[in-house]
Formats: structure tokens, C-alpha cells, sequence
């Protein structure tokens, strides 16, 4: 690569001022217009200019990374958002599936109870989630329950028949009784 030589120029920037009277003129030198020029060669202004497009390529993906970490964080705190909402339905849903299960257990209890005639008192005695293991346990419960003798109460029966015999008292004193 041959190198040339380019020359840029700078210029001072044209000031002005309010014009007030000159208590007394100054003498400027006159201004020598190659003595603000600085000379360049070709590699030092690719040098400069791939340094100058590295420094914007740079910038540009520290914009982009930038953006994308913002995006992340956003679709982070939108699926967090989501996620609780997420969390709050499981959770109700298993509070309404473990009070569908008690319901369907306790209606079991009550089935096995009513079968072996268990009393309602000792319904929440029985063990078991399914209906076999509450059928086992509410025999169990059964046999130590004792059973109730179906003996007739010892009472005298009336006398529909009117056999005194049978009541014990004659007719003169039911006739005494009655006033007759």
C-alpha cells in the first residue's frame, strides 16, 4: 500500500464582540495559515477511522446487549407475574380437590357404618381411604360392639278378651271398680 499524504485543516472559529472604543489600537501579527495544518498519512487515517468504527461497533453492542437484558427482565417479571397467578389456581384447586376427597370418604364412612350397623357416634372411628379398607375396619368395629337382645319387656298384658282369669280380677270387683 502506498502511503500519501492528506492534509486537514482546522479553523479557528470566528468570534465576535460588541464593538467598544479602543482606548488604543494593538497591532496583530499576521496569522500564518499553515501553521495550524497537521499532516496525516493514509495508514494513520485508517488506523484512526478503524479505531473510530470499533469504538461505534462496540457502542452499538453494548445498545444491544443492554436492550436485550431489559427484554429478559421484562418478559422475566411478566412470567414471575404468571407464575404466582399460576401458583395461587394450584393451590385452590388442590384445597377443593382434598374437600371433594374428605366429602367422598366421610359419604364411604357413613355407607360402611349404616351396613354393619354401626353406630353414627363411631362413624369418625373408622380408618381407610377407600371403600375396602372402611368395609375391613367397620366389621371390625361390628364385632366388638355387642348385640342387643330383642327380649320382650316383662309386662301383664290387658284383658281385651275379658277372661278374668287371665287378669286376675273377678267380676264383682270390676264391678266395684267401674261403680256399677
Amino acid at each position: 500500500m502506498t502511503e500519501q499524504n492528506v492534509t486537514i485543516t482546522t479553523q479557528d472559529p470566528v468570534v465576535t464582540e460588541p464593538i467598544e472604543p479602543a482606548a488604543e489600537p494593538t497591532a496583530t501579527p499576521p496569522e500564518d495559515p499553515t501553521a495550524d495544518e497537521k499532516k496525516f498519512t493514509q495508514a494513520e487515517l485508517d488506523t484512526h477511522i478503524a479505531e473510530r468504527l470499533k469504538r461505534e461497533k462496540a457502542k452499538q453492542d453494548k445498545a444491544a446487549a443492554d436492550a436485550k437484558k431489559k427484554a429478559d427482565a421484562d418478559a422475566l417479571a411478566a412470567n414471575a407475574e404468571w407464575q404466582k397467578l399460576a401458583e395461587q389456581r394450584q393451590a385452590e384447586l388442590d384445597e377443593a380437590t382434598a374437600k371433594v376427597k374428605a366429602a367422598e370418604v366421610l359419604e364411604l364412612k357413613r355407607q360402611a357404618a349404616e351396613k354393619h350397623r354401626i353406630p353414627s357416634g363411631l362413624i369418625d372411628r373408622l380408618q381407610g381411604e377407600t371403600a375396602d379398607e372402611l368395609e375391613a375396619d367397620a366389621e371390625k368395629i361390628a364385632a366388638l360392639i355387642p348385640e342387643k337382645s330383642k327380649t320382650p319387656p316383662n309386662l301383664q298384658p290387658t284383658n281385651p278378651s275379658g277372661n278374668s282369669a287371665i287378669s286376675g280380677e273377678s267380676d264383682a270387683e270390676k264391678r266395684r271398680r267401674l261403680g256399677i
